[in-house]
This record gives structure tokens, C-alpha cells and sequence, in this order.
């Protein structure tokens, strides 16, 4: 069988289990179709056999469409100029399924290069008081990484998490749901194919698991009330007390920006104050500090905000606004 009648084969007994497919480039985990790759998912057997005529495509898996919940534990993230801490060859990715339920096992397979997402997850079920649910089909990935399958709860779709952010269930753990997609096993990447580890049918996800991340869903639209942003301007005039007015709105409209809004609303206000920065009425640096407190007030990191304020500054700077005395 070529690479690309494994492949073909693999979509189709993804869509016969009804997970939608669609194709990814070859090699690599990019949709290879020209728009909405969820849309386009599809369990249709006839339009699979035509996307795969021709080239060995990798398999994405739509998530949301298929009903699931994938919990991505990855591997540690190698240091800068060096390689992964574990590959497709190392002990990480030929642990036995077995040991999955073993805490020590689990936690001792990745050595001392660094936390997997393996490690994380087992101090998660033992932070809340629960098993590992490891009773699920788990595939292992190329770079020595596992994705752990589940239905996906009943209730309000769950959205997609990601590991090292304020939304995540931990360091080097991701999920995928509604929106997001997975690389399903049968691809290959770097000459290494994903593989089952497990195989089981995807368990439900936990109720505990579900809870957890509906409360990461929740706190990303309405951001936790804190201190207002300190504003480092005396109102001592009518002009200084129209440009502290301005700080001040602008950051309260950054805090209150709703998840999905808040990078455009923090371009916005810097592109807004960015102008009376171009005018000579305000430091760059002070519209910044203001501003860089705002967004992680609402919710976004230092290192996402920074790009979007100094883009926002350029563009504002374009046309230059003074207060009159």
C-alpha cells in the first residue's frame, strides 16, 4: 500500500466512526483547502476518495463537528538552539498504555529535561481529587506528545484552550473543541506517523474536566474586576484633566473589551492615544504603561499586548492631534 492509500484509508475509517475529515498539505498540519476547513469537513466518501486522488494529504479531524474533546499533552518546549526534549524514538513515545494509569510511571518516562504535558495533567487529577481518565483511545504524535480523545460533554459548546496562557488547563496541555482541529492518526510528519496508543472508544470527558474548563470559558468573556488602571497624569488644568480623561477611557474600554474583541479594542485605543502622543501632548511610554496594565487587566498577556499597542502608536502617529490650552 503507498503512503497515499494509507492515508486514504485512514480518513476514511476516521469518517465511518462520523468524524469529519478534510485534507492537510503533505508532510505538515496546514488545511489544504482553499477556505473554512470546519465547514468543509466532511464524512462523505465519495468527496474523500477525490481529495486524496492524487496526493498523499495528512488527516485534520474537526473537533467540534465530530462531537469530541482532544486534551493535547505536549512535550516540553526545547531550549532556544536546541532540539526537543523527546521524540517519536524515545522513551516518551514508547511508554506502555498501561503505564497511563500510574502516576510515578507516567511523571518518571520523561526524565529531567522538563515537565510534559503528561506530568501536568497527572498533578491536575491530583489537585482535584480524581483518577487519570485514561480509559480513552490516546495517540501518540510524532514529537512524542498524546492526544487523549472524549465526547464532548452535553451542554454549551466548549472552546478550544491553550497551554502556557491564562486560558489553559496547564503548562504544555491544549485542548481542542469547537474551532479547533487535530492531525488524526495515520498522518505522517517527518517520516513519523501519528499512531494509537490506546484503542478504546473516546470515553465522555469527566464532569470535573467539563467544569474546569467551562469556569476558563467563562472567565475569558467577563475578565475578574480589578484596580482601575493608574492613570500617571495630575489634573491640573483643564488640558491636563482632558488628556487624564483620556487615558482613563481608553484603559476602561480595554478592561471591558469581550473576549474575541480585545486586541482590536487595545489597537484601537493606542491608535486613539497614539495621536496626541504624534502631537507632542503625550509620551509614547506613558500611553504604553497605561495601556499594557489595561489589556492584562483584561485578560491578555504582556508579550501579546506590546505588539498590538506599538502597531496601534505607528498608525495613530499618522495623524497627529493636539489639545488646544
Amino acid at each position: 500500500m503507498t503512503t497515499r492509500q494509507a492515508l486514504l484509508a485512514a480518513a476514511l475509517a476516521h469518517a465511518v466512526r462520523g468524524w469529519p475529515v478534510f485534507p492537510l498539505w503533505p508532510g505538515s498540519k496546514t488545511p489544504a483547502v482553499p477556505d473554512s476547513w470546519e465547514r468543509r469537513a466532511t464524512c462523505d466518501p465519495d468527496l474523500i476518495g477525490r481529495w486524496w486522488a492524487s496526493r498523499a494529504f495528512n488527516v485534520g479531524l474537526a473537533v467540534g463537528p465530530a462531537d469530541l474533546l482532544v486534551i493535547d499533552l505536549d512535550t516540553p518546549k526545547p531550549p532556544h538552539g536546541r532540539g526537543a526534549a523527546t521524540s517519536a524514538t524515545s522513551v516518551t513515545s514508547q511508554v506502555n498504555p498501561v503505564a497511563v494509569s500510574d502516576p510515578v510511571a507516567v511523571a518518571s518516562a520523561t526524565g529531567p529535561a522538563g515537565r510534559h504535558g503528561r506530568d501536568v495533567f497527572v498533578a491536575l487529577c491530583a489537585e482535584h481529587g480524581q483518577p487519570i481518565p485514561a480509559d480513552t483511545l490516546i495517540v501518540a504524535t510524532p514529537s512524542g506528545g498524546w492526544h487523549l480523545y472524549y465526547r464532548h460533554p452535553p451542554g454549551p459548546a466548549l472552546r478550544n484552550t491553550k497551554g502556557g496562557t491564562a486560558r489553559a488547563l496547564g503548562e504544555a496541555i491544549d485542548t481542542r473543541a469547537h474551532g479547533g482541529y487535530v492531525v488524526a492518526e495515520g498522518s505522517v510528519i517527518g517520516a513519523r506517523a501519528y499512531t494509537v496508543v490506546r484503542d478504546r472508544p473516546p470515553a465522555p470527558l469527566p464532569g470535573w474536566l467539563a467544569d474546569v474548563l467551562r469556569h476558563l470559558d467563562r472567565a475569558a468573556q467577563s475578565p475578574p474586576p480589578g484596580r482601575p488602571v493608574a492613570v500617571p497624569l495630575a489634573a491640573t488644568d483643564r488640558r491636563s484633566a482632558y488628556l487624564a480623561a483620556a487615558l482613563a477611557r481608553e484603559a476602561d474600554h480595554v478592561r471591558a473589551a469581550p473576549a474575541g474583541r480585545r486586541n482590536a479594542v487595545l489597537w484601537g485605543a493606542a491608535v486613539a492615544l497614539g495621536q496626541l502622543v504624534a502631537g507632542g501632548d503625550l509620551t509614547a511610554d506613558t500611553v504604553a504603561d497605561v495601556l499594557e496594565q489595561a489589556a492584562v487587566g483584561a485578560g491578555l498577556r504582556p508579550h501579546e499586548a506590546r505588539p498590538t499597542i506599538s502597531s496601534g502608536l505607528r498608525r495613530g502617529a499618522q495623524r497627529p492631534r493636539m489639545v488646544a490650552s
